[in-house]
């Protein structure tokens, strides 16, 4: 149900909080857990506070996230690691440089993340309206 209806975003309220628990996003998405709100673009969408949505989250690829926020990294920092120890460093330096690492690691996956999250992101399929549904429900 939409809750309010900002500039481009629409903010909705899940009518069956259960269906957020079976939802495919549910480990990634940036779902308010004591309201249940989700924030999703407008798009083409003429929707209004009370409105009914439905809305399709696509299938996030569960392996290739966590490949991509942990495996990746992990990597990333044993090998920043042992080249820096093997360069004669010290255990601190190494440690420092691999910790810079990682920092470049993810601010390159964040600009990323920026780009790729119209993909993930749930979209707005259906509007019902607040009208319809009245009669829908009184029929």
């Amino acid at each position: 149900m939409v809750v309010r209806v900002e500039n481009d975003f629409v903010v909705l309220k899940s009518e069956d909080e259960e269906s957020c628990h079976a939802c495919p996003l549910h480990s990634i998405c940036k779902v308010d857990p004591e309201r249940y709100t989700l924030k999703v673009p407008k798009e083409k969408w003429d929707v209004e506070e009370g409105d009914t949505v439905v809305i399709k989250t696509p299938r996030a690829p569960a392996s290739r996230i966590a490949l991509v926020l942990y495996t990746i990294p992990l990597l990333i920092f044993v090998s920043i690691l042992v080249v820096s120890k093997s360069f004669g460093l010290s255990d601190l330096f190494s440690f420092l440089f691999s910790l810079l690492g990682l920092a470049v690691y993810y601010t390159i996956t964040r600009a990323v993340d920026t780009k790729l999250k119209k993909k993930f992101s749930p979209k707005i399929v259906e509007v019902l309206k607040q009208e319809d549904r009245i009669n829908s429900e009184l029929l």
